[in-house]
Formats: C-alpha cells, structure tokens, sequence
C-alpha cells in the first residue's frame, strides 16, 4: 500500500521548519494507530493556517514543544506532516502514553457528523500504509505496555482513559462519538484495502551448504514479498520424500535465510523447502534435495619398537543386527572389493564391544556361508583389513573390528602392509573402504622406527588425502595401482606444506590406487 502524498512542515508554513528547536525526537515501533480530532472547525478557507494554530497550540500553550500529531488530515483529504522527525517518531497525543503509537487527527468536530467522504478515503490509505509496513491486523488487539491496556491495533483516543490516573494522564472524548462509532468500519476498510494489493509471498530453496557426513546448511530465499512485510520464515525437512521437522528459528541474511542441522545420518538423501507468511499467506516451494557424505576413516600406519601401530579414527555408529559379507582369503587385500564370495567355511576372530559392555575379548566365529547375521551392538566398531605383500604377491593377513583405537600389528622386513577402513551400513553389508594406508617394511623393524614416516590417507568425496611430516628427508611420494606391482612410480601430484605437513590430494578412479614414501 503506498504512503499518501504528504503535506512538508515547511510547506504548511510551520515557523520552525522541517525540524523542532524544542524538541529532540526520540522514536518508537508503532504497533497502535490512534484515530483523534481537532475538535475544531469543521470547514476553513485555509486548511494550512489551522495546522499552524494547532502546533502553537500544542508548542507554546500546552508546552509539548511541537505539534503533538504525527499527522492531520482536512476535509479535502489533503494529508499534513505533524511532529517533527520523520516516520516513527514519537508525538505527544494519547494521555502520556505515546510509547508504540500512531496518531492521526482528522481536523473539525466529529461528536454527531461524520468526516468528509475524502477525509476518510485519506485515513484509509495512511493507516493501510503504516499498518502493511509494520505488519499490523487492522482487526486485531495487542497489549499496549504504557497503559496496562489490551487495545485494538486501531483505536481512539478516549481508549487510553480506563488507565486515568494510574498510567494515562488524562480523559477525553476525542475523537467525537460519531467517528469513534465508524472505527469498526474504518479497521475492515484498512483490512480490505491491505488485502487488495497483497499475493502470498514468493520463495525458493538456496542449495545446501556445507554438506558433511552429519551436518548440512540449509538455506531459504524471499524472491518477493508479495506487497507485504514478510512476518515469518521457515526451513522444513526431513528424509527424501518425507516432512519430518521445521523450524522457525532461522538467522536471515538480506532475501536469504538458513538453519544448520546437526545429528544427520551419512550416506543419505533428504529433502528441505523454505516457508515464508506475510498478511495475505504462508508460502512455499517445492523440494530441494542433498545427500550427506559418507563418514570418514582415518587410517594411520607407524612403527612400534617390535610392530606396526594402526591407527583408526571417526566412522558411524552401527546398529544390531549386523550382517558381514566376508571374502574369500585371497581376496583380502583392500584393491578387492567385497563382491567374490565361497562356500567353504571360513574362520574369523571377531573383536567387538558388546551390547553387555564386556572387553573387546577375541570370539572365534565360524561362517559356514557367504553371509551370517550375529545379533550384537556395534557401537562405532569398524571392519579393518590388512594384506601383505612378500615377493610382489599379495597375501592376506586378516581382519578384525575395532572403534577409534589404536591396533599393534606384528611385522617383517620382508615386504608392505596395507590397510583399510570399511563402514557398517546399519542393518547390511560392509563396504569401503573409507580409506587405505599402506607401509614398506624393507629393515629388521627394531631399525624402522628411526626412518620410517608416517602416513596418512583420508578418502574425502571422489579424491584421497595423503598427509606426512615434513621430517621425511630423502623420501618421496611413490604410487602404484597393484600392491604387489614392482613398478612404483613418483605420483605425478605436487605436495602442498600446510601447519609443518605435505598434504596431496589425488583423484580416485574404479582401480584401486597404493601409495607410499619410498627412500
């Protein structure tokens, strides 16, 4: 709704001008609009002159230091700028209680007539105004905190009395009972005039970001308010195809506006939609979607004085029951994925951290089948697996569950070792794996702790991270894509020094990719 055409201070002739000597402004956020009259004339020859007797009246008289209303309306509809300040000022109008408000004064004396026809078109359109620009329901009610009243969002002035004399200062008649009877026809022709030039909201979802294994950013955009403030926002979500969770909490940035939810599960699609109401509706766009990363191992490999320290670190939480897929012995090294299975029977020592919350103490478990389902907890615990190369054959070396932990592996001088990460899927298989370390034992190991680095790779997305320390002299960065393959050959990647590491980060492909620093 657009602001009437506005009569200036210094074009009605007030001898202060556009700014009041007297008076520092001080402002308010309006939540009332207060409907007066002058209780004067009802017909002049110059409309301007009674506004100027009106702010000597209320300046020098009353000693209010300027004119007392925000704005005055005559009976030809012309709108006149009142107290000094500009839009939210506080003016000096209801009773000693001008904390909130608004006050409007039709000009002339309205106890047993009724304002003019263009007087009252002109109060639609201002209250319409400022009642869309703060959001206001022309028919509804609100505390007002200066008089300890409940009054209607547009009132009169005489609404302020049942406070005399606790809060109020004064009891009036104003604005005259004629005009004070139309208030309920002047709030439903401000309601319909707003409701007029209104349409619901126009949103859309902004895509997520950051999107990690557990968290996301969502993010909604006001692409047009529809004509009216916008009241209320709203980010909504859930699984893909579902609506689960909202919030109204969001922080907003300019036209944008997001929610950062925590607690997400890997690996997994969900859905989200932006909301937004102003006075005419709520509104809302179809499905955005996202799909979370999967959780990370981190595997690191470095020498004990009689071994190999394993370190793992990060995963997810895995729930009973759990079914393992497990691999023929030949297909233990981590290039294989788990798809070749046997019939024979196969031993395994299972380590785990039981739902009784017993020691991790090895159970020997015969899988007499490709699958076999044990209905156990798996609080984070995670399958890691370890081959060894001797002679450029690959040799398997076992598996076994583990949380973050750290394993110490026994190991010769006579080739490498390998190791990877692989995920539970809550209720499946295991797959990975999430990220692979290997290491070259080419000394008797009570020597290797003086030269061998350590090493870390990370699978991040569709490229892995190899991080080492920058006390590695004479090393460099080989890759192979067989474990066994004797062609080692400088990965044709430059290493980056961040916070005393090189870190490198390569692409993955469908092979299998083996890393190591060489001397």
């Amino acid at each position: 709704v657009s602001k009437p055409a506005v009569v200036s201070r210094s074009a009605w002739g007030c001898p202060d001008g556009q700014h009041s000597p007297l008076w520092t402004p001080e402002y308010t956020t309006v939540s009332f609009l207060v409907v007066h009259h002058s209780a004067g004339a009802n017909s002049s020859s110059d409309w301007p002159g009674v506004v100027r007797s009106i702010w000597y009246s209320h300046t020098y008289t009353r000693g209010w230091g300027d004119i007392g209303y925000n704005y005055l309306i005559d009976p030809n509809g012309i709108v006149y700028e009142g107290r000094a300040g500009g839009d939210g000022v506080i003016g000096a109008h209801f009773s000693c209680q001008n904390g909130g408000t608004m006050g409007v004064c039709v000009m002339g004396t309205y106890n047993t007539v009724s304002p003019t026809t263009a007087a009252l078109n002109s109060l639609y359109q201002l209250l319409a105004w400022k009642a869309e620009q703060r959001g206001l329901d022309p028919l509804g009610t609100a505390y007002h905190a200066g008089t300890h009243l409940t009054l209607q969002a547009i009132c009169g002035h005489r609404d302020a009395g049942p406070s005399y004399p606790t809060y109020a200062c004064s009891t009036t008649a104003c604005p005259g009972d004629y005009l004070y009877n139309l208030l309920p026809s002047i709030r439903t022709a401000v309601y319909n005039l707003i409701q007029s030039t209104v349409t619901p909201p126009t949103v859309s979802a902004q895509p997520a970001t950051p999107v990690a294994s557990t968290s996301a950013r969502i993010w909604g955009r006001i692409v047009s308010d529809g004509g009216s403030s916008i009241l209320e926002r709203r980010l909504e979500w859930g699984l893909s195809g579902t609506w689960s969770s909202f919030t109204s909490n969001v922080t907003v940035s300019g036209n944008d506006f997001y929610f950062d939810l925590t607690g997400l599960s890997p690996g997994t699609a969900y859905q989200f939609r932006a909301w937004a109401k102003n006075s005419a509706a709520w509104a809302s766009n179809g499905p955005a979607y996202f799909t979370t990363s999967n959780a990370l191992i981190a595997v690191t490999v470095s020498t004990a004085p009689d071994g190999l320290l394993v370190s793992l670190d990060g995963g997810i939480a895995v729930a009973s029951p759990i079914t393992v897929n497990w691999v023929p012995e030949s297909s233990h090294a981590i290039s294989t994925p788990a798809t070749q299975f046997s019939s024979d029977q196969r031993t395994r020592y299972l380590f785990a951290r039981w739902a009784d919350g017993s020691a991790q103490n090895p159970r020997v478990i015969t899988v007499p089948s490709m699958a076999t389902t044990y209905s156990a907890l798996f609080n984070q615990q995670f399958l890691l697996t370890m081959s060894h190369t001797t002679g450029g054959t690959v040799t398997p070396s076992g598996d076994w569950y583990a949380a973050d932990s750290t394993v110490e592996i026994n190991a010769t001088p006579d080739g490498g070792y390998s190791f990877g990460g692989w995920t539970g899927s809550g209720s499946g298989s295991y797959s990975g794996p999430n990220a692979s370390a290997s290491v070259t034992v080419s000394e008797p190991i009570t020597e290797a702790a003086t030269f061998l680095p350590s090493l870390t790779a990370l699978r991040q997305d569709s490229h892995i991270i190899l991080v080492w320390a920058t006390n590695t002299a004479g090393f460099s960065l080989r890759c192979a894509t067989n474990l066994g393959s004797p062609n080692w050959i400088s990965c044709p990647v430059t290493p980056t020094l961040v916070n005393g590491q090189y870190t490198v980060t390569n692409s993955m492909t469908n092979t299998a990719a083996f890393y190591r620093l060489q001397k």
